[in-house]
Parts: C-alpha cells; structure tokens; sequence
C-alpha cells in the first residue's frame, strides 16, 4: 500500500480498501465516530462497549445496517448537491439547475494520522477547496443522512457529529486553511440541510486529553486479551481497569451483556455500600413508580392538546419545541 506523508501527516489510502480491513485498521486507533461515545454524548453506545471492542475482546460488526448502507450509497450524490447549497436559505435547486457552485467539495479517501496524536485516525469525508498541488484545503465537509425524527430531536445536529469534525480538524489541522468546517445532512432522502462548524481549541483539549487517557486503558485492555486466553479471567481482569461507569440504559445494556458472558458464577458477602445501594434502589424505585404516573398524565395532557388541534409541532417562542410523529420529542 502506497502510504502518503504529507505536511508531516500519513495518508493510508482507503478506496481500495475493504470494510474488514478499513475496521480492522480502525481498531488501531479512535476513529471521529468514537470520539462522541468517549465524551459521554452518543446515547446509542457506551465507553464501555467502545473499551471492549478497541481491546478484542469482544467482536465488532462487519455487516453494514440499512442507515449505514444508505449513508455510504447516497454520499457522493450528497457531497455533489452540497456544492449548490445556500446554507442561510437553503437552497440549492436552482442553484444546480444554473451550474452555480457555491463550493468545492472533494471526495478525500486517506485514513489519516498525526504523529502528535498518534492513537487518533481521520477518515473524512471530503475537504472545501481542496487543492491537490500544495495538498491544502480550507476546511472539512462531513456528509450524513439523517431521518426527519432523529433530525427533530435536535435544534441544528447531533452533538457526536460535532465532536467528530472537531476531531478531524485537529487531527488534519496541517493541511487546513481556516478554522471553519461543515456538516451536510440529507434528511429523509428529500431535504438537504448544512450547518457551520467552527474548530474550539479550548474543546480539542478536553477531547485529547480524553480519548488519550481512553487510549491508555485500551492498550493495558490489548495486553490482557493477548496474554489472557481463558475468557472468564479475561473479563475479570479488563473489568478492573475499564472506564468509568455511566448511568445510562445502553452502558446498563451492554453491561448484562457482559454479564452473560461469565462461564461461572459464585456467591459473595455485601458490605455496608453495597446495602446502600440496594436501598437506595428500592426507594428511588418507588419514588419512580411515582414519578412515572405523573409523567404518564403530562405526557397524556401534550399528545391530546396536539390531537385536538390536528397539530404535530408545539412551540413556545424561544423556549422550544414539542414535536409528535409516533414518537414525542420535548426540547425545552
């Protein structure tokens, strides 16, 4: 493979590269979509399953989801419509129809690392006004599809998408012109949307300074699988260094997972903080139960309001948003 170094950054090019190596490559490092679930903002993946997965101790996917499926046909159709895009109107019809880009977007398929971050690795979508002699680009362009319903449960877009650009613009910030980058969406497959995304010096830190100490736990994770064949051991031991927990139902999730692996299990004694919080438990589940009842009837009040005035969106000035499509979403 015939790996680049340019501006101080290698280059390992990805357009021959299959997704089981493309993944088994990624393994090697964090990749922009991990950066979300390391900073705690990815509500569909835990850092617990993120650390299992980067030391192989568990398998990850090779099989491609109908989202991702989609997301891999559809881009280069939605990199090349982006190039028309008004991004303060959002238009971008009569634009392509007039041959008006507003923008140059190129396809960029290099897998690419930093020596100054080695356990990071960018793969970007496309870069703005790339130019191939001095190999500088003014900025990064990343492209997603999204649908209408998790596209309404934010005001502008996920923040793990934010998190994931920000990554790339430090890890590409030697090839880069300006500070300023964009996100594409394709919602629904009919409406085009992009957004601005500024790069924040102050949050890279905070993100390097974490993936880093993340990094570190994975490669102490790495040594344990490969010199710790006997699986129960294994689990045992990697459970003594693994992140922090988190209080969230895709951590708890992965956690009974992890549970099920166990090939033996034993009895032990509770001490005074493990009373504590069994008690703790059974109250906040009564006090929940509670809770639950109250929210049930408000949540009643808001889709009956909505019913009865054959509406799906409520809005309240500047203070947000209701929104119901099967689903009801509050951002207030």
């Amino acid at each position: 493979m015939n790996v680049l170094n340019k501006h101080g950054l290698e280059l390992i090019p990805t357009h021959d590269m299959s997704r089981e190596e493309w993944l088994m490559r990624r393994r090697e490092g964090i990749g922009g979509s991990d950066m979300g679930t390391i900073m705690g903002a990815n509500k569909n993946f835990s850092r617990l399953e993120l650390f299992y997965q980067k030391c192989g101790a568990i398998s990850e996917s090779v099989e491609q989801n109908s989202p991702m499926f989609w997301g891999s046909v559809l881009e280069e159709n939605v990199r090349d419509i982006a190039q028309y895009l008004d991004m303060e109107t959002g238009e971008y019809i009569s634009n392509y129809e007039a041959g008006n880009k507003l923008r140059k977007l190129s396809a960029f398929k290099y897998m690419v690392k930093n020596p100054s971050y080695p356990w990071l690795i960018a793969n970007v979508d496309a870069l703005e006004g790339f130019k191939p002699r001095s190999f500088k680009a003014e900025g990064i362009g990343e492209i997603k599809t999204i649908s209408r319903q998790s596209a309404e449960m934010w005001e502008t877009f996920p923040i793990y998408h934010w998190f994931q650009v920000e990554m790339y613009h430090t890890v590409l910030k030697p090839i880069l012109t300006t500070d300023d980058n964009k996100i594409f969406y394709l919602e629904d497959g009919r409406i085009l949307r992009g957004f601005g995304v500024s790069w924040s010096e102050s949050i890279c830190d905070i993100m390097l300074t974490e993936s880093h100490d993340f990094w570190e736990l994975v490669k102490k994770g790495k040594e344990i699988v490969r010199n710790t064949p006997e699986k129960d051991k294994q689990l045992t031991y990697l459970s003594q260094i693994e992140p922090e927990p988190e209080g969230t139902q895709v951590y708890l999730d992965f956690l009974s997972d992890l549970y099920k692996m166990k090939l033996n299990y034993k009895t032990i004694k509770g001490n005074e903080k493990d009373k504590d919080h069994a008690m703790t438990y059974v109250m906040l589940g009564r006090e929940m139960t509670e809770l639950k009842k109250q929210r049930d009837l408000s949540r009643v009040h808001i889709i009956k309001r909505l019913k009865d005035e054959s509406a799906n969106v409520m809005k309240f000035d500047d203070k947000g948003k209701i929104t119901y499509n099967r689903k009801l979403y509050v951002n207030i």
